[in-house]
């Protein structure tokens, strides 16, 4: 349920195991060293991109402004995604532990939890995305638990220093942006043995090349210290 693009690559059965460990020993033969981003799409995923035909899932039943493409088809909106019920995230926990597991077994060096672009976790942290009324919507500090509990939990199969997060706070891509849970999240991993935190800059020629320019908002100084790589 995490896929959302066509072709998207996994980490989740023996098979993808087995190959990216041909990958892995090819980096490490010259002495090379190689990290996995690990995400999962929520809501930027189609239900003929989904097994079964399944229906996105996301922090809460809000549609984004986004489009996708399907082979056959073309470029196709994206659905109203199914909000998770309370009881299911710390299934989709155990999936980013789950693969950060798969990960070292493929011989990876490390893993980077993506919580940035509007995917799912960044979902969870966005207030115009979370409307949940449980401990995972609400307030900034709710807003990031999920993330924390996820990084929690992937940090604990091989150490927090394996384990970096990718954040994009000022980057409006896949319609969304909220600087303050970011900044809840950043004092948050401060206090969580500090795992490796990368920052996404916005570009003025939007996000990535090809996009529709938008007007540049600067990262405020003080946010990006604070989620400075130690």
């Amino acid at each position: 349920m995490g896929e959302g693009y066509v072709r998207i690559p996994g980490i989740y059965s023996p098979e993808q195991i087995v190959g990216r460990k041909l990958v892995t020993d090819e980096v490490h033969a010259p002495g090379g060293h190689i990290f996995l981003q690990i995400m999962h799409c929520g809501r930027i995923a189609h239900p003929q991109l989904l097994p079964g035909g399944a229906q996105a899932v996301a922090p809460s039943a809000i549609p984004p402004n986004v489009k996708t493409w399907i082979d056959g088809v073309g470029m196709v909106p994206l659905e109203t995604p199914r909000a998770l019920e309370t009881d299911e995230i710390p299934g989709i926990i155990q999936e980013f532990r789950q693969a950060t597991v798969n990960a070292f077994a493929a011989g990876l060096d490390g893993v980077e939890f993506h919580a940035a672009s509007g995917y799912q976790p960044m979902q969870f942290l966005s207030s115009s995305s979370n409307h949940r009324t449980d401990q995972s919507g609400g307030s900034a500090v709710n807003r990031i638990r999920f993330v924390v509990e996820a990084l929690t939990a992937m940090a604990s199969v091989a150490g927090a220093n394996k384990v970096a997060i990718k954040i994009s706070p000022a980057m409006p891509f896949n319609d969304l942006t909220d600087e303050q849970a970011h900044r809840d999240l950043c004092n948050a991993c401060k206090r969580h043995q500090r795992p490796r935190t990368g920052v996404s800059p916005r570009r003025a020629d939007g996000p990535y090349p090809g996009l529709p320019r938008r007007t540049p908002a600067p990262l405020p100084r003080s946010l990006s210290r604070r989620c400075r790589a130690h």
